[in-house]
């Protein structure tokens, strides 16, 4: 099985990093990016490669360029190039019906995993478009069941698992009560909710507990200038969410000194 990952930002070189730790070989990888494909390549062997080359010998095609150069990469490549290829996205609120308008000859599944993938605890949601069939689906699930656990949703459910899972290791110490009740107000059944805020709470502890990095550096890498989480974190802010904590736990270390 050959991955192919187009763009080589961030979630993606985590991606990369957990499925390499899964067992799968660097040369299995190919990555075509402007940017980042040469450095992965030197940094942990993966094999960086043209963007044609990619779509030609890839079994799997990663989407994992930034949202906003989705119609400019197919329109300089030529859709005509992904036919019939099995394509997951990760570009963010970019829905399956408009990937499929633009690659009308594709598979297409959708999924939104997080960073907690390069140490195999990301918390993946995907959908598949009616192009994706069961074996489609089959080779889509066993490729994120490499990196973390896997959760089937309907698309108009997205936005909730994004703030829960996808922006999440921004929010990592968020209470986890307050993350499932949050869950379940958008849409989400109360045992669904609770498996996605645990299974993301638990990875997002991976990289702190392992030492590699400390809070801020989880957020800075999640909370990309001018993107949702970046909003969500402002908000936080806004309302002294560390603030709200440090009182929570002024107190509690007060009544236990009593």
């Amino acid at each position: 099985m050959i991955y192919g990952f187009l763009g080589a930002g961030h979630l993606a070189a985590t991606m990369i990093k957990g499925l390499i730790k899964s067992g799968v070989s660097p040369e299995k990888i190919l990555v075509s990016s402007p940017h980042s494909a040469q450095q992965l390549s030197t940094e942990i062997g993966v094999v960086s490669v043209s963007a044609n080359e990619l779509i030609e010998k890839s079994d799997l095609l990663i989407f994992a360029f930034l949202p906003q150069q989705l119609s400019t990469i197919i329109h300089a490549i030529g859709p005509e190039k992904f036919a019939n290829s099995l394509v997951v996205s990760l570009l963010g609120s970019t829905t399956v019906s408009q990937l499929q308008s633009l690659l009308p000859d594709a598979r297409i599944v959708r999924a939104m995993p997080n960073i907690n993938a390069e140490f195999n605890r990301s918390t993946t949601a995907v959908v598949a478009a009616p192009s994706a069939s069961d074996h489609d689906r089959q080779l889509v699930d066993t490729f994120f069941a490499k990196i973390g656990s896997l959760t089937e949703l309907s698309e108009e459910l997205f936005p909730a698992f994004s703030a829960i899972a996808g922006s999440g290791p921004a929010f990592a110490a968020l209470f986890l009560k307050g993350l499932q009740l949050s869950g379940i107000k958008l849409g989400l059944s109360e045992k669904d909710s609770l498996k996605i805020a645990a299974d993301m709470v638990l990875g997002s502890m991976a990289a702190i507990q392992k030492g590699s990095q400390q809070p801020d550096q989880v957020i800075k890498a999640v909370a990309s200038p001018g993107g949702s989480t970046a909003l969500g974190v402002a908000s936080f802010e806004a309302d002294n969410f560390v603030g709200v904590i440090e009182k929570a736990i002024k107190k509690t270390a007060g009544y236990g000194q009593k």
